[in-house]
């Protein structure tokens, strides 16, 4: 009989701490790629809600300025639709 198996000593896998760190440096990277995507996704709707309070105010100044110029109605609307 083989002679760990009497003793009673446990035979480790050759290779079980290589595959072990191996495991963990891939479970790193993609909780590195996973927090990327995020912090991706994020500052993506950041500027998506920066570009939508501009364009409130856009509207506002084109207001303004055909109160200013006393601009017809017809005319205000069709310089609000080609913006």
């Amino acid at each position: 009989m083989d002679k760990s198996k009497i003793s009673g000593h446990k035979v480790k896998k050759p290779g079980k701490q290589e595959r072990s760190w191996q495991s963990t440096r891939e479970c790193r990277m993609r909780k590195k790629l996973r927090y990327q995507y995020l912090e991706d996704l994020v500052s993506s709707r950041e500027k998506a809600i920066c570009a939508l309070r501009e364009e409130p105010e856009m509207y506002n100044g084109i207001c303004r300025s055909s109160k200013v110029l006393k601009i017809s109605t017809t005319a205000s609307a069709e310089l609000v639709r080609t913006c």
